[in-house]
């Protein structure tokens, strides 16, 4: 297999039908229009906080977790090519944070919409397991 598929699994596999790669794959072979049109491909969370401060970047978490991202190498290109992906990596965000980073502040248009104060700060979240775990208290092993 791919090095990059050792970023999630230690490459053990198996890859979920619900990570970045297969839903890509998917719709650039069911719906190429659609995927050779789109300039960013991205989770709902980047395009949520695209909306909300106008900058597109991803989460290292979900990045790492679905995308098979690697924080010392990046976008895992050579895995792309093997599945005719190549374009998806121009299409992902440039910047990826870590959790908790500064996204942005809310635009005027956000906090009108959601009747809350422009430049409010928008952190940077992740994967939604893997954030409960923190809000339940799972900080450490054990």
């Amino acid at each position: 297999g791919d090095p990059a598929l050792k970023v999630n699994g230690a490459g053990a596999g198996p890859v979920s039908a619900e990570w970045m790669l297969p839903k890509s794959l998917w719709l650039k072979q069911q719906e190429a229009q659609t995927f050779d049109s789109a300039t960013y491909i991205c989770e709902y969370q980047d395009y949520i906080n695209f909306h909300l401060t106008g900058r597109m970047c991803a989460s290292l978490n979900n990045a790492s977790v679905r995308w098979h991202y690697s924080a010392q190498t990046g976008y895992p290109l050579s895995l792309l090519s093997r599945l005719g992906l190549d374009a998806l990596a121009g299409k992902w965000p440039r910047e990826v944070l870590p959790l908790g980073a500064r996204v942005g502040g809310l635009t005027a248009a956000a906090a009108q919409h959601l009747g809350l104060h422009e430049g409010l700060l928008v952190a940077q979240g992740g994967a939604d397991a893997f954030i409960g775990m923190i809000g339940l208290g799972v900080v450490r092993p054990g």
